[in-house]
């Protein structure tokens, strides 16, 4: 029996169903107009994109419209040829498999499920519903359950994987052709037919169920042959534009014992009806990101307590030094700052005050104090590193090289740059002579010379050297690396003093989506980036902008670092110079008097940074 019936009629229907009779299994297939709000194309939409790519390959275009007959059709009947050469497109442009996969991946990537797929996922943790059957590549409906939900799907994307199907409590998604990682079957041959055993555990599993087929337009060969086999489905309702009796499914759907066309093709408007008609629970993401936290919280917490720990129980002093490292890694400079003390206690102890080891526990405290803003202690501890390095290793080599280089970022950063630059000259020579031209440690020390140039206002000799720097990590490390997200925050705030804003806000996002990958969003690194952000707004005018980006930065150094901070103190510089500009004159003062209260105790026989805050101050 064939009927038709409206979207609201379906909902009440399975609702009832599911109230009266909870032994009733229900299969959703989903098609690939499900994924179309989530971003990711149709076939027939695709088939037009890669059309006018072919375009650029001139041979091989004339080729596809003389096979095609392409030359005399105009306007709307192009279009419609073109949608159904999808698989002709798909093969000429991408002639092998791996280049395949890599498109399908490129169109899968970095998608987000839209609301039909959460709807679904929390339908799903119901057993009745708990199985969906697609042809697509992506990862939308496993997305949705991990943001949403406490169920962990079983991903069936391989016939290899067929014999684990089971209708049990575990949600199933069952990939028919095969995922965007995963070798996809994804050619005109691949998608003849369902691999066994995977075509066979499908029919099974389709026995005495209600199928619920929705974004599908019924063209596959494959799908129509594996249904023709699943004689036993107990209903099936076709959720689309229109029903499939004009398809290669036509002849399955006139033989169904019992068959239901709803005309809706809209995944998200279905799946609100369902969802409302069900009262299904929306998703908490708040609750979802604050237990990830809290395990992740508790994680570090448990390992830094073992380490420490270990740190009692041995006098094993490299476990001690890999601890500041790792706590330095977290942002957690005050606890670091204790173990470091302890490492150097052990050191001396057990080398002496001459050892290069010894030296090593004092280069570890010395940065520790320069983040802190505790410069006269760094200055004391790289000093005696120094004082060993160039005993024990020569003036010449490459961990004196070290020891200058750090003496250099901490005369920098109190703003003498002469002695800066002599330091930062040395290490340049060592490595250039010892370690050669192209060396991570010479880019390390073109990139220092890049950021003193940059502070001197050389803004040519300071793009000279960040883009010597650059070539060598990008040419070593690769383009996602700290590195190179380093000297592209530098390029960012060496282009906002040149004035070209646009370059310096593409090398800043470029930095960010680095440093957010691999440090993490609350990682005092990725919080300059965020300050350098709102430097960028507020240049431009965005004041909410800058003000979005300044408050974020602010969160973590006030965190990581505390009020008592030089970068701290430049934040609610740049805060009081904002709220002036936005003419909110009070909000102004008040973080113009915070950050001239910390540089004042940096700073206490005075600096250009505080004369600069006076003359803020005074303008109001």
């Amino acid at each position: 029996m064939n009927r038709t019936i409206t979207l609201s009629a379906f909902a009440d229907e399975i609702h009832k169903d599911f109230i009266k009779n909870r032994d009733t299994n229900y299969i959703f297939f989903l098609g690939a107009g499900c994924s179309k709000s989530s971003g990711i194309p149709l076939a027939g939409e695709l088939a037009l994109e890669w059309y006018e790519e072919l375009k650029d390959e001139e041979d091989k275009y004339q080729a596809f419209i003389d096979e095609h007959e392409l030359d005399n059709l105009k306007d709307e009947d192009l279009s419609n040829k073109i949608k159904s050469l999808y698989f002709p497109l798909f093969e000429i442009l991408f002639p092998d498999a791996l280049s395949r996969q890599k498109e399908i991946q490129r169109l899968t990537e970095d998608k987000y499920p839209a609301i039909g797929y959460y709807e679904l996922a929390q339908l799903m943790k119901n057993q009745a519903f708990n199985t969906v059957i697609t042809t697509n590549f992506d990862d939308l409906i496993y997305d949705a359950l991990i943001y949403s939900s406490t169920k962990r799907p079983r991903i069936i994307s391989h016939h290899d994987l067929a014999h684990y199907i089971d209708r049990g409590k575990t949600p199933h998604i069952i990939k028919l052709h095969g995922d965007a990682h995963l070798h996809p079957s994804n050619d005109s041959s691949s998608t003849q037919e369902i691999e066994e055993p995977l075509r066979t555990s499908v029919v099974s599993l389709l026995n005495n169920t209600k199928l619920i087929v929705i974004g599908y337009g019924g063209g596959d060969e494959s799908i129509a042959q594996m249904l023709q086999s699943a004689s036993r489905i107990a209903q099936v309702y076709w959720l689309n534009a229109s029903s499939p009796e004009e398809t290669t499914l036509g002849e399955w759907w006139e033989g169904l014992y019992f068959s239901t066309f709803i005309d809706e093709y809209d995944f998200d408007k279905i799946m609100s009806v369902i969802g409302n008609k069900f009262k299904l629970e929306k998703p908490n993401f708040k609750q979802f990101c604050n237990t990830l936290k809290f395990h992740y919280d508790e994680s570090i917490d448990k390992e830094i307590e073992e380490d420490e720990q270990v740190s009692e129980e041995t006098s094993n002093l490299d476990t001690l030094n890999e601890l500041v490292e790792k706590l330095i890694r977290l942002g957690e400079y005050k606890k670091a700052i204790s173990i470091a003390k302890e490492a150097i206690e052990k050191s001396e102890k057990i080398y002496g005050i001459k050892h290069a080891k010894t030296s090593s526990t004092y280069l570890n405290l010395a940065g520790l104090y320069q983040n802190m803003d505790e410069y006269d202690n760094a200055l004391k501890f790289y000093e005696k590193a120094l004082i060993i390095d160039e005993k024990v290793h020569g003036m010449e080599h490459p961990t004196t090289a070290i020891t200058y280089n750090n003496l250099g970022t901490l005369y920098e950063r109190i703003g003498r740059y002469e002695k800066a630059l002599e330091f930062y000259q040395k290490s340049l020579n060592i490595r250039e002579k010892v370690l050669g031209t192209e060396n991570l440690s010479t880019a390390t020390a073109y990139a220092n010379l890049g950021m003193l140039y940059t502070n001197m206002n050389e803004d040519k000799k300071a793009l000279e050297f960040y883009e010597k720097s650059l070539a060598i990590d990008e040419k070593l490390l690769g383009i996602e690396s700290l590195a190179v997200a380093s000297t592209y925050n530098n390029l960012g705030m060496l282009y906002m003093n040149m004035k070209e804003n646009k370059k310096a806000l593409k090398f800043y996002e470029k930095s960010l989506a680095i440093h957010e990958k691999l440090r993490g969003a609350e990682h005092p690194d990725t919080g300059r980036i965020y300050s350098h952000l709102g430097e960028y707004y507020s240049s431009n005018g965005e004041y909410k902008r800058a003000l979005e980006f300044y408050e974020k930065s602010l969160v973590i150094h006030e965190k990581v670092f505390g009020i008592e901070n030089l970068d701290t103190a430049t934040i609610y510089n740049n805060l009081g110079t904002l709220y002036e500009k936005l003419r909110e004159d009070k909000k102004a003062q008040e973080y113009y008097k915070k950050s001239l209260i910390v540089m004042n105790k940096i700073f206490p026989d005075g600096n250009s940074k505080i004369d600069i805050i006076k003359k803020n101050m005074e303008g109001l």
